[in-house]
C-alpha cells in the first residue's frame, strides 16, 4: 500500500503555487494496532499486548506527573510543560488558570526510515465527505424527518463540488441491516447549500413495515460519485422517523399551518 498525496492550491502570497496533501488510508485505533502487532508477532495475544499497553500508559502518566522527560530511541519524545504567566515574581501557582501540558517531539530516526520505506504516489483530489449536524422538522423545530412535509438538516459541506442530492438514506438505529433508499423519484429537494439542506418526501412514497412511528434512525444524504455504480454518501446523523397523519382531516390541519405560517 502507498502513501498518497494530491495537490492544493497554495492560497498564501508566498511559496510555490500548490502543496501535497496527505491522504490518510485508514485511523487505527488501540484494539486495531494491537491486532496488527499480534499478526507480527503471534507469541503473544492480544490479552498480553493489551496488559503491556495498559502499564504503558499508567507509567508515562505517573512519570510525566512527577516531570520526568520520556524518551522512546527512534520513536518520540513524551515531556510535561507547564503554560503559565505571572503578574508578580512571588505569585502562586493556580491550577484554575494555569495549564499544565504534555508535548511529543517524534524522533529524526523515525521519519527517515518511514520516508525510506514508504512508497507515495500522487491521486487525484478525493471526495469531501458532507457531514450531517442536525435534523429539524415541524413547527417546533423537532429532530425528526417529517414525511411527507419539509425536513431541514444542518451540516457542513452538503454540496460537494455542485452536485445535487440524488437520494437519502434511512437506516433503523436498532438494526443497521434494516435500511431504505429514497429516490429522487419520491425526493424534493427545496434548498441546498453547503450548510443546509430542505427536502421533503412524496405522499406516495413505499415506506417499508419496519420504518414505523417515531424509530430512531440514522439519515445519510447521497449525490452522484465518479463511478456511477458508487455514490457519495454522507456521514450519517441520528434522528427520529415521523409518520404522515393517517387521516385527511389531519393532513389539512397540517397544511393549513403551514399556507398562516407563509402568509404572516
Amino acid at each position: 500500500m502507498s502513501l498518497n498525496y494530491y495537490l492544493r492550491k497554495n492560497t498564501l502570497l508566498q511559496g510555490k503555487k500548490f502543496f501535497a496533501k496527505t491522504i490518510y488510508s485508514r485511523t487505527l485505533d488501540d484494539e486495531k494496532i494491537l491486532a496488527y502487532m499480534v499478526k507480527k508477532n503471534t507469541a503473544m495475544s492480544i490479552t498480553e499486548l493489551r496488559g503491556v499497553l495498559n502499564l504503558l500508559k499508567q507509567s508515562f502518566t505517573e512519570l510525566l506527573s512527577e516531570g520526568c522527560r520520556l524518551v522512546l530511541n527512534d520513536l518520540v519524545s513524551l515531556y510535561p510543560a507547564v503554560k503559565a504567566s505571572f503578574d508578580r515574581n512571588n505569585e502562586a501557582f493556580n491550577h484554575n488558570t494555569v495549564k499544565v501540558k504534555v508535548r511529543c517531539r517524534v524522533a529524526e530516526s523515525l521519519s527517515h526510515v518511514v520516508s525510506k520505506k514508504a512508497i507515495v504516489e500522487k491521486v487525484g483530489k478525493p471526495d469531501e465527505i458532507p457531514t450531517l449536524k442536525n435534523v429539524i422538522s415541524g413547527k417546533q423545530k423537532v429532530n425528526a424527518i417529517r414525511w411527507p412535509y419539509s425536513t431541514t438538516v444542518i451540516g457542513e459541506g452538503l454540496n460537494p463540488d455542485d452536485r445535487e442530492i440524488t437520494g437519502l438514506r434511512v437506516l433503523n438505529q436498532n438494526n443497521t441491516d434494516e435500511n431504505f433508499r429514497i429516490t429522487q423519484e419520491h425526493l424534493v429537494l427545496d434548498g441546498q447549500s453547503k450548510k443546509e439542506v430542505s427536502f421533503s418526501i412524496t405522499h406516495d412514497c413505499p415506506i417499508p413495515e419496519w420504518l414505523s412511528e417515531e424509530l430512531p434512525v440514522y439519515l445519510q444524504l447521497e449525490y452522484p460519485g465518479e463511478d456511477p455504480n458508487m455514490p457519495l454518501v454522507s456521514k450519517s446523523v441520528r434522528t427520529f422517523w415521523l409518520k404522515k397523519p393517517e387521516t385527511s382531516e389531519a393532513l389539512e390541519t397540517e397544511e393549513n399551518v403551514s399556507t398562516e405560517e407563509t402568509s404572516i
